[in-house]
């Protein structure tokens, strides 16, 4: 079996409500990758006795052998996304706007361009009550299950969804409001299809907004680890 990447855990401080989220996150994403690992052996050790077998054991071992790794699999992967969570509970307060790894606010819109644009017409006063107006109306336009704009391509032969620039809620928008009103809102709009299409609303992530993804799990433990270990400076 392949070996895991690990870090030191002695590394991380005993006394700190971080380092025992840290912790705890970084054993259950140790857990979930060793039983990934543990199944991918096992299907290997089955392949190789499988032919000693006549054919049709093998096909029932190996459907058998499939359905127990997806749903091993799911166990896995959802280890993980609790991992995630407990990350994003406990470090909202603790990761900053310009660290490379940030909670991002998935499918919510931007507030600057709409502050910004009509900051050109209107005093700062005006203007942000007029932003904030125009935001909140379609940051709510955003949550309704009954406007998808978007249309179905074929990508390498598999569908994929892309936003369609001919809808007309859309288009009237960019025409009244401006390219930095619309970019913002049609950003938040592809965050929200992708990351909570069914659920329509604002969910947070972790983001390494250093190369604009998701971030991973190592990704996150390696930062706090980094800036947990940084001396301090004396006062």
């Amino acid at each position: 079996m392949s070996q895991l990447p690990v870090h030191d855990v002695s590394q991380i401080p005993e006394n700190s409500v971080r380092a025992d989220l840290l912790r705890k996150a970084y054993i259950e994403q140790l857990g979930a990758t060793a039983n990934l690992l543990r199944l991918i052996e096992e299907q290997q050790k089955v392949e190789e006795s499988s032919n000693n077998k006549n054919i049709g054991d093998e096909i029932d071992n190996l459907e058998s052998m499939n359905q127990t790794l997806i749903v091993k699999q799911r166990q896995c992967n959802d280890e993980l996304e609790e991992a995630r969570k407990a990350l994003i509970g406990g470090l909202a307060d603790v990761l900053g706007d310009e660290s490379d790894i940030v909670i991002k606010r998935m499918g919510e819109i931007d507030e600057k361009p709409f502050l910004e644009t009509f900051k050109r017409s209107y005093s700062i006063e005006q203007a942000m009550v007029k932003a904030s107006i125009l935001w909140s109306t379609w940051q709510e336009n955003l949550t309704k299950p009954d406007w998808h704009p978007f249309k179905v391509t074929h990508d390498g032969g598999f569908p994929k969804e892309i936003l369609d620039e001919d809808d007309q809620k859309l288009k009237k928008l960019k025409r009244e409001s401006g390219t930095g009103i619309y970019k913002a809102v049609t950003t938040a709009l592809q965050e929200m299809n992708e990351y909570n299409p069914s659920g329509r609303y604002v969910i947070s992530e972790l983001w390494n907004s250093k190369e604009g993804r998701r971030a991973t799990l190592k990704e996150v433990i390696d930062h706090m680890l980094q800036n947990m270990n940084k001396p301090k400076r004396k006062r």
